[in-house]
């Protein structure tokens, strides 16, 4: 999110979306598939996740977002994680079909990944593990496993988990403290690319999560 004065609105090319929200115009690429967002609980997370929700229904667009309920603050504030819950629920009903699981998608595997120890088996433990298709990762061991190897690997990669015939590779969006604050991925079919073409596209989309994590340094963010 930015307003007029943010030098990044310079870089805003003409077929980008911006959603005006209380003076502040908020960009969305319709060319993005798969959003991941923390949903901790909080109002911030939940309004940045209602209106993200909002552009893509205006717009008819078929991106999904996926959400990773987890919170560092759970222990302190236990009231955060029965509204996360509330509001995922809420969010699934009033957006059929935009809102999708965090433990079977590229980018929600990459925020977990990298999630500090005990943030990540918070969230490990709060999945639903629906086995969406025959490789969807459905217990919390083949999970851990796999943000394991994600962790050492650096990306993520959808085979097929969620929606058959669909794959993506996937980068997080880290900051120089290491903390993720997002990931984003290549998303194609099997009808065009395989797993092992996206292979390709490692060094470019870790050269743009770098990019994007840069410019990340100068907002501010909830401690």
């Amino acid at each position: 999110m930015f307003n007029v004065n943010n030098k990044f609105y310079d870089s805003i090319k003409d077929d980008i979306i911006l959603k005006e929200v209380s003076n502040l115009l908020i960009p969305f690429d319709s060319k993005w598939k798969n959003i991941a967002v923390n949903l901790s609980g909080g109002a911030d997370s939940a309004l940045l996740t209602y209106i993200l929700c909002t552009i893509i229904k205006e717009n008819n667009l078929d991106t999904v977002i996926n959400i990773i309920t987890y919170q560092r603050c759970w222990e302190t504030r236990p009231w955060q994680g029965h509204v996360s819950k509330q509001v995922y629920s809420w969010l699934k009903l009033e957006f059929p079909g935009k809102i999708g699981p965090g433990y079977c998608t590229g980018v929600g595997k990459a925020m977990m990944a990298f999630l500090p120890p005990k943030d990540r088996e918070d969230a490990i433990r709060r999945q639903a593990f629906v086995q969406h298709t025959p490789t969807t990762l459905a217990t919390p061991e083949a999970l851990s496993a796999e943000l394991n190897d994600i962790l050492d690997e650096g990306v993520a990669y959808d085979r097929e988990e969620h929606e058959l015939g669909i794959i993506c590779i996937a980068a997080p969006i880290l900051l120089d403290n290491g903390r993720v604050i997002g990931a984003l991925s290549i998303t194609t079919s099997l009808q065009r690319n395989t797993l092992e073409g996206l292979e390709g596209f490692r060094d470019v989309l870790l050269e743009t999560a770098t990019n994007i994590a840069e410019t990340a340094q100068n907002w501010h963010f909830p401690s």
